[in-house]
């Protein structure tokens, strides 16, 4: 990863500074998130125009507050033009970031979201919802043309019940160069813990290989 260069104003009494952090070679970002103030302040005193790959690895107990907070790096992600956008341990109570990620990476070629594992008394709300599925699908359309139209790699791993007709969906739809988006080159999907797909599930997926796309079960 390349060293980041910063231009900013002495911080005192650690707090952030009036001028924005300025990472002008930085390429990729790894966040692993413990609070959620900390990330609002990163989002609001950064600047990274280079970056092409953005990751978020949350810990359990905190991706239930994180969506607002989220929302904030919408910014950084709309003006870095991002190759790579990874979700691990995620879940969400506000998927509109999701939807909104989706639509600002037009530049997106791979895109990695592994849903947590069930938290013990906790609400969730899952990721791999039916909006995002067929938002990820070449059928949909925002005011630009398809979601994620460059997308060639794509890793989808939920922690609760997903419509797997939906996931293959997805995958069928992207199986093949159209105008309205490039070929899907390889795709890892399947449940956590080692839970089992449908038949039907396992049938499509051989076909797609058949087919030439480069598909396997998590």
């Amino acid at each position: 990863m390349p060293h980041s260069s910063s231009r900013r104003k002495p911080i005192h009494n650690d707090s952030w500074s009036d001028d924005p952090v300025l990472c002008q070679r930085l390429t990729s970002l790894t966040l692993t998130v413990f609070n959620t103030t900390v990330l609002t302040e990163l989002a609001e005193n950064i600047e990274l125009p280079q970056l092409n790959r953005l990751e978020f690895c949350f810990e359990d107990g905190w991706a239930k507050h994180i969506g607002a907070q989220l929302k904030a790096m919408g910014g950084i992600i709309k003006v870095a033009k991002i190759e790579t956008f990874v979700l691990r341990n995620a879940w969400l109570s506000d998927v509109d970031f999701v939807n909104t990620v989706l639509s600002m990476c037009s530049s997106l070629h791979t895109l990695i979201v592994h849903e947590a594992s069930p938290v013990h008394d906790t609400v969730r709300q899952a990721i791999l919802t039916p909006l995002s599925l067929w938002r990820l699908s070449c059928y949909a359309n925002n005011r630009s043309g398809s979601y994620c139209p460059n997308l060639r790699h794509l890793e989808l791993v939920w922690g609760s019940d997903v419509d797997e007709d939906a996931v293959l969906t997805v995958l069928e739809s992207r199986r093949e160069s159209t105008e309205r988006c490039v070929a899907l080159e390889s795709a890892l999907i399947g449940p956590r813990e080692g839970k089992d797909v449908a038949p039907e599930t396992i049938h499509r997926l051989k076909a797609l290989r058949k087919k030439g796309l480069q598909v396997s079960l998590f």
